[in-house]
């Protein structure tokens, strides 16, 4: 029996370890040089992403008064469906404006306030059952406001 290694011949667990730490290093050596070449969303970018996250609020400005509508009459909720679809379209708001809250403020915090306060006014005008009027007008200038806000 001899106490020295044939010369030439690579031990398998050896070389199967070369090649899964060469493997290794290139992947985290790719993945670094894809990440400092990607380019930055540009202002643009990231407005229009904004423009689609707040879409869910501006549909419910914007389909809300007709169903409150149908919903309250004389102060009344005379279809309670139609009157629990106009609440869930002003979660759906809130939870779109929510996720937004930190862009809307770092691009107008005067007019993420007046999102906030617009909001505010619908859901108490549909939880106190007023007239259908003052919904719509009150739900035209909450979209105004986030209109303004994202520049569209």
């Amino acid at each position: 029996m001899s106490l020295y290694r044939q010369p030439g011949r690579t031990a398998t667990r050896t070389l199967v370890l070369i090649v899964l730490a060469t493997i290794v290093v290139a992947g985290g050596v790719g993945y670094a040089i894809g990440r400092s070449t990607a380019p930055d969303p540009s202002l643009a970018d990231q407005v229009s992403e904004l423009r689609s996250d707040l879409r869910p609020a501006t549909q419910a400005f914007e389909f809300m008064p007709n169903e409150y509508s149908q919903a309250v009459s004389g102060g009344r909720v005379v279809r309670e469906a139609e009157y629990q679809g106009v609440r869930s379209s002003l979660d759906r708001a809130r939870s779109a404006i929510d996720k937004a809250k930190a862009d809307l403020r770092a691009l107008n915090p005067e007019q993420a306030a007046a999102i906030e306060r617009n909001l505010a006014a619908v859901r108490a005008a549909v939880e106190r059952r007023a007239d259908p009027a003052e919904v719509e007008r009150l739900a035209r200038a909450a979209s105004d406001s986030v209109h303004q806000a994202i520049g569209g």
